[in-house]
């Protein structure tokens, strides 16, 4: 009987050490390779390794910020990964609970979510008199800037009302692109025009620039006119 009892006693006490190693939180790297700082829009898979017969139950909990902004969204937060979508900055914890038939363990990671800082600019000299030398040419140069955000950054644009061009910007390569537009001098004649259309821009998480998030539908235009000087005559004498 002696014996018996010292064999419950040593089980239950095993049991219960189990069940609050178990149930310890501690941090979890997801293997997707999202760090612990995410941009506002951008969408994070988070994962740990499924166990066939085991339940996944994932919340995402703020724990600092403005309570009243959008909550992340999730998708398939009952298996052994969720994706979650950052809707609003805040500090938060992504938690996963996997769970046996008798006993459950405790994961948890935490995300600072930033807002968006990107803006892009478009810096252009729009109207110029043509040189009064019929030989040359005048050339106008503008300048596109993509910062903040998360490289890449994309930039769809057309010339003219032609057929829309993409350009991917990274930090190797700069942030910004440039146009160059060369018109052949005409004096006496018609003023010359060319039209450049930024019909979007985003950055690695699709995020718009904040300072045109209305960018796909409020396009930045900005027109080049070059306007031809007279075609006056060689001063003549009599």
């Amino acid at each position: 009987m002696k014996r018996r009892l010292g064999i419950t006693v040593l089980f239950t006490m095993i049991s219960s050490l189990f069940v609050t190693m178990a149930n310890a939180q501690y941090n979890s790297n997801p293997q997707s390779g999202a760090g612990n700082e995410v941009n506002v829009g951008a969408s994070y898979k988070y994962m740990v390794t499924s166990v066939g017969g085991n339940s996944y139950a994932w919340t995402v909990t703020r724990t600092a910020g403005d309570p009243s902004g959008t909550a992340p969204g999730l998708s398939n937060e009952n298996t052994n990964e969720v994706t979650v979508l950052w809707n609003s900055p805040g500090s938060y914890t992504v938690e996963v609970t996997e769970s046996t038939a008798t006993c459950s363990t405790v994961k948890s990671f935490n995300v600072d979510v930033v807002g968006n800082t990107s803006v892009i600019n478009f810096v252009a000299t729009t109207e110029n008199c043509a040189d009064d030398m019929p030989a040359v040419n005048t050339n106008f140069t503008s300048n596109v800037t993509f910062t903040g955000g998360t490289a890449p950054w994309t930039i769809v644009y057309d010339v003219d009302g032609g057929a829309a061009q993409t350009v991917v910007l990274t930090d190797a390569g700069g942030t910004s692109i440039t146009f160059d537009k060369v018109f052949t001098n005409n004096p006496g004649g018609a003023n010359q025009v060319q039209v450049i259309t930024i019909k979007d821009a985003y950055d690695k998480y699709k995020m718009k620039p904040s300072n045109r998030l209305d960018i796909t539908t409020n396009n930045i235009t900005v027109t080049y006119t070059m306007n031809e000087v007279p075609n006056t005559s060689d001063i003549q004498h009599d």
